[in-house]
């Protein structure tokens, strides 16, 4: 009869090699680590599964040191190390995708079509976001708190992403 494995036995079982546990720990833990891997990169779930295989070797190797590294406290808190563990391990793969397809430079047409559309005060803020100011130096010339400076180009960019999908 199989035992029951939780949380707080699974970790220190994986830790000294107990097969059963990390059949537990990968039960467990894959479904939760592949969908972390997708909200966090831009990856098909395949790529994502390939990067947690990845980080299993990485958990496993050198005695378990960063699995051990994770907080054994709660579930919830080994979850958050688990997440940022991940996070760290797909970073310069991601990067690297993102590199490849770096995108063409923006023209004056594009700019112009960008802004097309939006609040005066959302046309300033990408302006100056794209002339190098800050979102601190924003506030203090537009007197604005930072949410509404950040918001500025995330909705220029949200508006360019939907025109150049459609057109």
């Amino acid at each position: 009869m199989p035992k029951l494995m939780t949380f707080h036995k699974t970790l220190p079982a994986c830790e000294e090699g107990d097969t059963e546990a990390w059949k537990a720990f990968l039960a467990d833990y894959t479904p939760m680590a592949v969908q972390f891997l997708g909200v966090y990169s831009p990856w098909p779930p395949e790529t994502c599964l390939d990067t947690w295989r990845d980080g299993l070797r990485a958990l496993g190797t050198d005695g378990c040191a960063r699995l051990k590294g994770f907080s054994h406290q709660s579930e919830r808190e080994f979850l958050v190390d688990l997440r940022a563990f991940l996070q760290d391990l797909a970073a310069p793969k991601v990067q690297l995708s993102q590199d490849a397809a770096e995108p063409p430079a923006p023209t004056t047409e594009t700019l112009s079509a960008l802004l097309n559309g939006l609040p005066l005060v959302h046309q300033e803020i990408a302006f100056l976001t794209l002339a190098g100011y800050s979102q601190g130096t924003l506030e203090k010339i537009l007197r604005i708190t930072p949410a509404v400076a950040g918001e500025g180009l995330a909705s220029a960019l949200r508006t360019s992403a939907c025109g150049l999908r459609h057109g």
